[in-house]
């Protein structure tokens, strides 16, 4: 089998983490002997202090099995349609660098749908009949932050696709009625190797609860800390560690001491 793995985010020289769990995905699918590559297309501000002659233009490399096709650009400032065909005609480019060396892929994994990677996708299956399969991580859908056009626009991709997935249960239900799609619950994967019980049989006096999330209103660390302070608050052997950063850091700061427990 040869997937091709296309994410609308990726790790890349200004957010080295970004999109780790499809990256996560790629490699554990190669260890299962399945051929995979990645395309990607990075874009950058054109304030971005990079130096153009080592980044901007095609890069590939391959770990743990996996190959990936790179395309680092610069976006348009306030010109949103023009970045986007420049991702597209990018992304295109990319494609058939990765055909020529590589061969044409069995199947395309989507993961997350937007303009640029919708259209691509269907394009290449009504053109070159190339299946597509779609994860979708987008908790805009769930906020209401889509405009109307960019909702048919996905009713489309997800229709077209061979199957839906989301990473959660509720979301899962949530966009097959959003979308009259159905969609199948596949959470991102979990490296067993690493996050696994200790081989210990130590007993400890406290118990640790760990949460490693960007600070953004809708990831909801709010709600995790009220909801942890009205079961927890009065017992000292249970605590919570809050990983992250972002722009709710000093609210959710405020928040703990205003409880008593920091």
């Amino acid at each position: 089998m040869h997937i091709l793995i296309l994410p609308s985010w990726y790790a890349d020289l200004v957010n080295p983490s970004r999109g780790i769990f499809f990256k996560d995905q790629a490699e554990a699918l190669a260890k299962q002997n399945v051929k995979v590559g990645v395309l990607h297309v990075s874009t950058y501000s054109l304030r971005a202090k990079l130096n153009p002659l080592n980044v901007y233009g095609l890069n590939i490399e391959k770990t743990n099995g996996v190959v990936t096709f790179r395309f680092h650009t610069f976006n348009v400032p306030k010109l949103t349609q023009l970045t986007n065909l420049i991702r597209l005609i990018a992304l295109q480019y990319v494609f058939w660098k990765y055909v020529g060396i590589h061969g044409k892929p069995e199947l395309i994994h989507l993961h997350s749908n937007s303009r640029v990677f919708g259209r691509f996708v269907m394009f290449q299956k009504k053109r070159y009949g190339i299946p597509y399969v779609v994860t979708e991580h987008f908790s805009g859908y769930a906020l209401d932050q889509s405009p109307r056009r960019e909702l048919e626009f996905a009713r489309r991709v997800f229709k077209a696709s061979e199957r839906n997935f989301a990473v959660s249960r509720t979301f899962s239900n949530l966009l097959t009625a959003l979308f009259s799609s159905p969609f199948t619950y596949l959470p991102n994967l979990v490296d067993t190797t690493f996050f696994k019980p200790p081989k210990t049989n130590e007993k400890r006096d406290y118990f640790t609860f760990v949460n490693i999330a960007s600070m953004k209103k809708n990831k909801n660390q709010e709600m995790l800390i009220n909801a942890f302070y009205s079961t927890f608050g009065n017992e000292s052997c249970i605590k919570l560690l809050v990983i992250g950063e972002g722009p709710e850091l000093n609210n959710l700061k405020s928040l703990v001491k205003s409880k008593g427990i920091n």
